[in-house]
């Protein structure tokens, strides 16, 4: 199924495709991994396989997103399919640290299910949304300039990936002699920046 689109010229393309992952690289080196890791421990102390299912359940979410061609051909395009589940994965994504606005403490009951429901739900739909949007990209930019595409989107992700992860490990060693709540609260502020 094609959708109808205005061909812009590669490289404009191109440029607009890389510093739009480097805003995603950015914030995903922010949001996940260690920094996930950072905001979770104090929720799962003492639920070692719990955690485990914490690490594992972006993978997995994250290839359900062999369902991205049903859902183009049942909502209408892969732009509206890029750009629905791109927001509904943001909003999931929010979810995790708003649970600390909300009162939840680690020890509370459902904190662990909820986070992993909402760690499942974010990259299941982000999955779909990585998914359209490459599909509706392929569209976008010739053939021809893939590769220069992707070469540059990869570079571009490692140096960002690189650059934030140490930044925000620098801040969050910074942070060692605060309270497990004052740590909460740093995770909430950068994954909401």
């Amino acid at each position: 199924m094609v959708n109808s689109v205005s061909v812009i010229p590669a490289p404009s393309i191109i440029r607009r495709v890389l510093l739009g992952q480097l805003l995603f690289s950015a914030g995903h080196a922010l949001t996940t991994g260690g920094f996930l890791s950072y905001f979770a421990n104090p929720y799962f102390q003492g639920f070692a396989v719990a955690f485990s299912l914490l690490q594992v359940t972006p993978e997995a979410a994250e290839s359900l997103a062999i369902v991205t061609r049903w859902l183009v051909q049942r909502w209408g395009g892969r732009k509206t399919v890029w750009w629905v589940s791109l927001v509904g994965a943001r909003l999931a994504a929010l979810g995790i640290p708003a649970l600390v606005y909300a009162g939840m403490t680690p020890g509370a009951d459902g904190a662990i299910p909820t986070i992993i429901m909402l760690l499942g739900l974010w990259y299941f739909l982000q999955g779909v949304s990585y998914t359209a949007y490459l599909s509706w990209l392929s569209d976008l930019v010739p053939e021809v300039q893939w590769g220069k595409l992707l070469g540059r989107r990869s570079m571009a992700i490692s140096l960002v990936t690189v650059c934030m992860t140490f930044n925000a490990a620098a801040i969050m060693d910074r942070t060692k002699l605060w309270s497990a709540g004052e740590k909460l609260h740093a995770y909430v502020v950068l994954f909401g920046v």
